[in-house]
């Protein structure tokens, strides 16, 4: 008698080990609220300069909001020694794939915004960013949607405001969570790894007389030389013989 290496069974419990395994992310420390601060900066500054006409409040708008964004998802990536290349270009399309893109008619109202609306703004769009980023967010359509309902129970009531500060919110909310192919291969490589090989130990029953042999065992049978395929016939002819004896 012997151990018999069961290959079925191994693989199946190197597929269950497999399923167990659960998909890896990697979250990036996004500055999404120093990124609301810039612009809150930059709107109390460039409103309060009456030198710059409004035509050309809205140019510099235009471009700072385009440059800051850049910058904002550039920092975490720039010099990150801990993600391989791979992931890095990954999560940067991520995050240019999900920038959300201001409404041209925004950029002329801003200008027209007050510094008591941009103090309101400020204050709002802190909370809401700072709640809804605190969280993993894959997909930044999710928490953008959300924004809206938590700026109707806020405390602004301006019209113009609500507009305005609900842009600057979806502009500044990015996701934060990417899934990490790399690392989830690794963990699924280790689980497969650590699945011990099953054998059926010897002297352990493999089929019961009477029961039927399913593709299963029967292929289990043939690779371990178990089936019975030919007669063995000397005990075969020495009980002919006996018979044969006791009729004469």
């Amino acid at each position: 008698p012997r151990d018999i290496f069961d290959e079925k069974a191994t693989e199946a419990a190197r597929q269950q080990a497999l399923e167990r395994v659960e998909d890896v992310y990697t979250t990036l420390p996004i500055r999404n609220l120093d990124l609301v601060n810039r612009i809150f900066s930059k709107l109390q500054q460039l409103n309060a300069d009456e030198q710059v006409s409004a035509s050309d409040k809205v140019e510099v708008y235009r471009l700072f909001f385009a440059q800051e964004y850049e910058e904002m998802i550039e920092r975490p990536l720039s010099g990150n020694r801990e993600l391989s290349p791979a992931m890095l270009e990954e999560i940067g399309e991520k995050l240019a794939a999900q920038q959300y893109r201001i409404p041209e008619e925004t950029y002329f109202k801003l200008p027209r915004l007050s510094q008591t609306q941009i103090d309101n703004m400020r204050i709002a769009a802190r909370e809401i960013v700072g709640e809804l980023m605190s969280d993993r967010v894959l997909d930044a359509g999710v928490p953008r949607g959300r924004s809206a309902e938590m700026l109707l129970a806020s405390d602004l009531n301006d019209s113009t405001e609500r507009e305005l500060v609900q842009e600057i919110i979806r502009f500044a909310i990015t996701p934060n969570t990417f899934f990490d192919q790399e690392l989830t291969e690794e963990a699924k490589l280790r689980a497969e790894n650590e699945v011990e090989p099953v054998y059926i130990e010897r002297n352990e029953v493999i089929v019961r007389a009477g029961q039927t042999i399913t593709p299963e065992i029967y292929e289990l049978l043939e690779e371990n030389d178990l089936l019975r395929d030919r007669v063995d016939f000397p005990p075969l002819a020495g009980l002919i013989i006996m018979v044969m004896l006791f009729l004469f």
